[in-house]
């Protein structure tokens, strides 16, 4: 599994969790880059977590956002 926190482990983050492909059988581009996902939110004294679809390809462009907050000081990565 590979795991990407977001914040402090030990403190306030969001970790998202990958645990297997979506579809393992699958080598297409469409149904191949599916993976399902924890995600845990900690905004203490919130805590919450959820089960997600997440596509493989939307992790790079989210990289690429959240390396531009550091160019930009602030903004947003989606």
């Amino acid at each position: 599994m590979r795991e990407l926190i977001l914040g402090e482990s030990a403190g306030d983050h969001v970790g998202i969790r990958v645990k297997r492909r979506t579809h393992p059988q699958a080598a297409d581009y469409w149904d191949g880059n599916w993976v399902d996902a924890g995600i845990s939110v900690v905004l203490r004294p919130w805590r919450g977590s959820y089960e997600a679809s997440l596509r493989t390809d939307e992790f790079a462009r989210f990289r690429e956002e959240l390396a531009g907050l550091d160019d930009r000081n602030g903004g947003a990565a989606t």
